[in-house]
């Protein structure tokens, strides 16, 4: 999956559900007789959250989905979190037209998420900017539990940073728009982001209420931890010999397991992230 058309840029969003949030807090009256009031803060298993994709699926037609989008084309940089940061930092960048922006929106796998990923897709292709997709990136298993935290991770690194890694490759510069999501699987992101050759990546900081630009220096993973990866295998090996193995690489094999970087379960293996992040 690549960007559509020959672009300069390409702007990676991350998206939560400020667009729910601040609806509710500018029409509450009117998020109560949507039947939307506390959709923003739902936790993932609420079955309000299949109601919630079924919006984003219903599309145009929608009650709860044209007032949304209603409120969002008005006023987009007040209604979304996410839009603030883009229009602002794209306009100060000077990042036009349109036609040459890429931008890559992915959300959590949640309806909420899915839901204001899709209105924000949507606007953004609308004004002419080149949407990665007809539709958003959903990542499976991304902020949905503590169980499918490592294959969430995987899947960003798998449907989105492969993005990344592709157009930068091609001399696109690729900034990473950080103001949204949950913060935990965001800074994985920009770590990735700046490992497959991203330019920076920007929020809107919350006391200075502006775009700031984080820079992104170049990274690289430890080349004996890459050894040890690719000894230790998707089966995984013992624990002796895994500590026999880092030893040999000058590795401590505790700070390892410690850091999260491998786990130990049967066997020792790598984190499933940390094998596609080296690949």
């Amino acid at each position: 999956m690549g960007v559509c058309c020959v672009v300069k840029w390409l702007h990676v969003i991350a998206t939560g559900t400020s667009l729910l949030r601040n609806f509710e807090f500018r029409f509450r009256d009117r998020a109560r007789e949507l039947g939307i009031e506390g959709w923003f803060r739902l936790p993932p298993g609420d079955p309000r959250q299949e109601v919630a994709e079924g919006v984003a699926r219903a599309g145009h037609g929608n009650e709860v989905y044209e007032a949304l989008r209603d409120f969002l084309v008005n006023d987009p940089e007040g209604a979304s979190a996410e839009l603030n940061a883009f229009l602002n930092y794209v306009r100060v960048a000077g990042h036009a037209p349109p036609s040459e922006v890429g931008v890559l929106v992915y959300s959590t796998d949640t309806g909420v998420g899915y839901l204001c990923a899709t209105l924000i897709h949507e606007y953004l292709r609308s004004k002419g900017y080149a949407t990665v997709g007809a539709a958003p990136v959903r990542v499976e298993g991304l902020g949905t539990s503590e169980e499918s935290f490592d294959d969430g991770l995987a899947n960003l690194l798998d449907r989105v940073i492969s993005v990344v890694k592709e157009e930068a490759g091609k001399g696109v510069k690729v900034y990473v728009n950080a103001t949204a999501g949950f913060k935990a699987e965001t800074s994985f992101l920009i770590l990735a982001a700046t490992l497959a050759n991203a330019t920076a990546a920007y929020y809107i900081h919350e006391a200075f209420r502006e775009v700031i630009e984080l820079p992104l220096p170049p990274l690289s993973i430890n080349p004996k931890v890459k050894q040890l990866v690719t000894r230790t295998g998707p089966q995984g090996i013992s624990i002796r010999e895994f500590e026999d193995a880092a030893r040999n690489l000058g590795l401590n094999p505790q700070e390892l397991l410690e850091r999260k970087l491998f786990v130990l379960k049967e066997t020792v293996k790598p984190r499933k992230w940390l094998t596609l992040l080296i690949r």
